[in-house]
C-alpha cells in the first residue's frame, strides 16, 4: 500500500514548529482481523465518484512513476525512474541516467525515447497538458543513448527537480497514448506497481502490474471506493466493509481510537485548505477588499473549533516544503476589515458567492459567518467533488460564476506553487492575480545556486500576500 500509511511517532516541539501549516489527514486501518483476504484491500476515499480520474493523485501514484520523487521520510529528492543525474556547470543541461529493464504496464519498454515522448507532451502548449507553463522552461529534450535523456532549459533553474517530482511529470506509455489518444485517461498506462483492472463510477479496481520490477506490492488487488459522506466512510470501516478510509472527521477521532479493532494514524500533510479569490470580478478586483476578507476570518478559531486542533494556523501561502518561509499569521481584525471595506467604497458591504466542496462544508459555513459579520453577504454553495474540481481548476475570468472558493492545495516545492498561482502569465493562475512587482520577482527565478531559492520565493510572497507589505 501507500508508503505514507506507515506513520512516524509524534515529534517534539521543534519539529512541530516546522509543521505549523500542516492540516493532518487520518487513516484508519483494521488491526485485529486485517483485510478480508491476503489478495485484496478495500480503500475508501473521499470522492463521490471517479468521473475525473487523473487529478486523484492517490490513484495516480500507484499507476505512474516520474524520473524523481520526494522521499516522504527525508523530504529530499531521490531517484525514481532515474538512477542518477547531473547538471552542467552553466546550469542549463540536465542529464538523467535511466533505470534499465523497466516496462510500462502494457509491456512497452521504458527508455530514453519513452521519456522524451512524455516530456514532449507535457511541454506542448497545443496539447493542453496540465501545468504546461511549469514545464515550458524546458527548451529541448534529447536522447543521448537508450538509457540517457537530456533536458535543456533556457536559463539556469535549480527548482527543476522539484517540478519533475510532481505527479503530473509522470512517464506514460507512448504505445498506449498513440493507441487511445484523447481517451488515454480511461486507459492509464504507466510503470507503477499497479495497473487499471476496471473503473465503474464510484469504484476503481487496480491489480498488480505484471511487468513491475520493484519490490512486489501488497496486496494483489486494491479496490478504491469513492464515498463523499464522511459518516458513511466511518460506518463502512466499523462494519468491516472496507479496510482503510481517509480523512476521518476530527470529532470522531477519539471514539475510534477506543476501538481495539482499529488503528488510527495521523501524519503531516502538504495539503492546505485555502480560500481562493477571483481577482477579475466585481469588488474583488480591489486589493483593499481582498485585504478586508483576510482580516475578517479567524483562522485560529476554525483550527480549534472545526478541526479540533488537527491543523495549524497558516504562516505562509505554501505548505512546508523545501524553501518554505514562515511569516507571522495574517491577524484576525474584523474592525480593520470594516475600515478597509469603507475605504474601498463598500461601507455597507456587498453580495458574493462562496463555494466549497461537501467535505469542507463546515469550514464554508464558518467563513460565511465571518464575512457576514463585516457586511459581506456570502451565498454559500457546497458542491460534489467532480463538478467542483472542474469549475475551480480553470483560470479565473470576469464572467465566471465563482467569487470565492475553498479548496485544498498541495505542492512539492515553494517555487512550483508561487509561479503557477501568482505569475500573471501562468496557465494555472486560477485567481487571475496580476501584480507587476511579483511578476518581476518571479521572472528572476532562474539561478543555479539552490540557496538563493529562499530569497526568490520569500520576495514574491512578501509582496503578494503579506499585510506588512500591503499585499494581496
Amino acid at each position: 500500500m501507500k508508503r505514507s500509511v506507515a506513520v512516524a511517532p509524534r515529534r517534539g516541539r521543534e519539529q512541530a514548529e516546522k509543521m505549523i501549516l500542516t492540516c493532518h489527514h487520518y487513516w484508519l486501518i483494521e488491526k485485529a482481523t486485517g483485510p478480508k483476504s491476503r489478495g485484496e484491500c478495500k480503500y475508501c476515499g473521499t470522492r463521490k465518484d471517479f468521473s475525473n480520474f487523473i487529478p486523484d493523485f492517490t490513484l495516480f501514484k500507484t499507476l505512474y512513476n516520474g524520473l524523481v520523487r520526494i522521499d516522504p521520510d527525508s523530504n529530499q529528492i531521490v531517484g525514481d525512474l532515474a538512477e542518477s543525474w547531473e547538471v552542467s556547470d552553466d546550469g542549463v543541461t540536465w542529464t538523467f541516467k535511466l533505470k534499465e529493464n523497466v516496462k510500462f504496464a502494457d509491456g512497452t519498454d521504458f527508455n530514453a525515447e519513452a521519456a522524451k515522448y512524455s516530456f514532449d507532451k507535457m511541454r506542448d502548449e497545443d496539447f493542453g497538458a496540465a501545468y504546461y507553463s511549469q514545464f515550458s522552461i524546458i527548451q529541448d529534450v534529447s536522447v543521448v543513448d537508450d538509457y540517457t535523456v537530456q533536458l535543456t532549459t533556457d536559463k539556469p533553474f535549480s527548482p527543476l527537480l522539484i517540478s519533475l517530482s510532481h505527479p503530473v511529470a509522470a512517464m506514460v506509455s507512448p504505445t498506449a497514448y498513440d493507441k487511445y489518444g484523447e481517451d488515454f485517461a480511461s486507459h492509464p498506462t504507466g510503470t507503477g506497481a499497479y495497473l487499471l483492472k476496471s473503473w465503474e463510477g464510484e469504484t476503481v479496481i487496480l491489480e498488480r502490474n505484471p511487468y513491475y520490477t520493484g519490490e512486489p506490492p501488497w496486496p494483489d488487488e486494491i479496490k478504491f471506493i469513492a464515498v463523499a459522506e464522511a459518516g458513511t466512510r466511518v460506518a463502512m470501516l466499523e462494519n468491516k466493509e472496507v479496510d482503510i478510509i481517509t480523512t476521518v472527521p476530527p470529532q470522531d477521532v477519539e471514539r475510534l481510537r477506543a476501538n481495539s479493532n482499529l488503528r488510527i494514524e495521523s501524519f503531516p500533510s502538504l495539503l492546505m485548505p485555502v480560500i481562493e479569490v477571483n481577482c477579475l470580478k466585481g469588488p474583488l478586483q480591489n486589493k483593499l477588499v481582498r485585504q478586508a476578507i483576510m482580516y475578517a476570518i479567524d483562522r485560529q478559531a476554525i483550527v480549534e473549533g472545526i478541526m479540533l486542533g488537527f491543523a495549524a494556523e497558516p504562516r505562509s501561502v505554501i505548505a512546508i516544503v523545501p524553501h518554505y518561509k514562515s511569516f507571522d499569521p495574517w491577524p484576525y481584525d474584523p474592525e480593520k476589515a470594516k475600515e478597509l471595506l469603507s475605504e474601498a467604497g463598500y461601507p455597507n458591504g456587498f453580495d458574493i458567492t462562496l463555494w466549497t466542496s461537501n467535505s469542507r462544508a463546515l469550514q464554508g459555513e464558518a467563513v460565511q459567518g465571518y464575512l457576514g459579520a463585516v457586511g459581506i453577504n456570502a451565498d454559500l454553495t457546497a458542491w460534489d467533488w467532480p463538478p467542483y474540481l472542474e469549475k475551480t481548476m480553470s483560470p479565473a475570468k470576469p464572467e465566471d460564476e465563482k467569487d470565492l472558493w475553498i479548496v485544498g492545495r498541495g505542492t512539492m516545492g515553494a517555487d512550483f506553487w508561487m509561479y503557477r498561482l501568482f505569475y500573471s502569465q501562468s496557465s494555472n493562475n486560477v485567481y487571475g492575480y496580476a501584480n507587476p512587482a511579483v511578476d518581476e520577482l518571479l521572472r528572476g527565478r532562474h539561478w543555479c545556486d539552490e540557496a538563493k531559492e529562499y530569497l526568490a520565493v520569500e520576495g514574491p510572497e512578501r509582496v503578494a500576500v503579506r499585510p506588512m507589505e500591503g499585499g494581496w
